[in-house]
């Protein structure tokens, strides 16, 4: 029997207040020969002041195209509909930026919200030492260089690593983690309220992901700063996130604490998504994948995005897209069957927080 809800989307702190980032109907479409491609589909989601948000979900889910979304950073011919706007923490009127112009956008991104994007470890000028960098930045935004590269050492000193060292070096002398903390550092200079981080740990060995992780907490706490991390490892980002949100096919199927999404989640993917992590412990046999792809962003089924992997799908799922529904406290899923999918999906192992 279906569990009946009520048609309401999950709290999530509407007050400015509380609330430093306010995504409302976010959609990103692509022009192309065969249609138009949607790469993110009517997402609404919250941003809170000081909380670390992860963003999960496997390859070609959305993700980076809502942190996209948050700076109003689309490539062309990528357009951005919906609403997104900032809430400066000094108070004064909040900030409609997929309404700024060039100009107030390009101080926006450096300003406000900083933006560290995948594959970074080759953004840097391979001409440029990292101190040129640093100091190009500054220049850019009209900041005082004496002061700001004062800034620029403490920054690359909090992120371990040596400032006489590495801003006279040059990207190709500095190791893959310390090119990642020398960008970190970067992102902060113009000291943003929130610092976005698309895949932060991919390129890094294992030790390497974990320190990285554990440099952000770090920073969060020093510099007061909001962070929201897209990755696909759920069980690494789950060890520092306050909430998580959990993406499929272009859209926001969960979102809640991160204690109830890696211990009690409600929608069936994130149940698989958990069971997937691989387990070094586990025998072969117990290792587990989600069966079938993910669909075409040009051929997106009706109904639940989800309903042509999913084991609980029925002709409801087929034909209606579930809204996001309040499932407990602060945590919502979009699914008609979330009782039904913690009793037909057990989660494996545990994902620890």
């Amino acid at each position: 029997m279906a569990t009946q809800h009520t048609k309401r989307k999950t709290r999530d702190e509407p007050s400015a207040e509380h609330n430093v980032l306010e995504i409302t109907n976010a959609s990103v479409a692509f022009a192309m020969e065969r249609g138009d491609a949607r790469v993110l589909d009517d997402v609404s989601i919250n941003v809170r002041r000081g909380e670390v948000l992860g963003v999960v979900g496997e390859s070609g889910s959305g993700k980076s195209m809502l942190a996209d979304s948050m700076l109003d950073a689309i490539d062309s011919p990528g357009t951005l509909t919906g609403d997104v706007v900032f809430n400066p923490p000094e108070g004064g009127e909040p900030i409609k930026v997929n309404e700024l112009s060039k100009e107030e956008l390009r101080r926006f991104r450096w300003e406000r919200v900083s933006m560290v994007v995948q594959g970074a470890l080759d953004s840097f000028n391979p001409t440029l030492s990292i101190g040129d960098h640093f100091v190009e930045t500054l220049r850019a935004h009209d900041y005082d260089i004496q002061e700001g590269m004062e800034r620029a050492r403490q920054l690359i000193s909090d992120v371990h690593l040596e400032p006489d060292r590495v801003l006279d070096a040059y990207p190709h002398e500095l190791s893959g983690g310390m090119k990642q903390r020398a960008l970190i550092a970067l992102s902060l200079i113009l000291d943003p309220d929130v610092l976005v981080m698309d895949e932060p740990t991919a390129a890094l060995d294992l030790l390497m992901q974990q320190s990285i992780l554990k440099l952000l907490s770090e920073l969060k706490a020093e510099y007061d700063l909001t962070i929201v991390i897209v990755t696909h490892d759920l069980s690494h980002v789950a060890r520092i996130s306050d909430r998580l949100a959990v993406m499929y096919a272009f859209e926001l199927l969960e979102l809640g604490p991160v204690q109830d999404i890696v211990m009690d989640p409600a929608h069936p993917y994130t149940r698989e998504l958990l069971n997937s992590i691989p387990d070094i412990d586990a025998d072969l046999d117990e290792m587990a994948s989600i069966e079938g792809t993910s669909p075409d962003p040009l051929n997106v089924p009706k109904g639940c995005s989800y309903h042509t992997r999913c084991p609980l799908a029925d002709e409801r799922c087929r034909a209606t897209n579930p809204d996001l529904m309040e499932v407990s406290d602060d945590h919502g899923a979009a699914c008609f069957y979330t009782d039904e999918a913690r009793e037909t999906i057990p989660l494996k192992k545990e994902v620890s927080k």
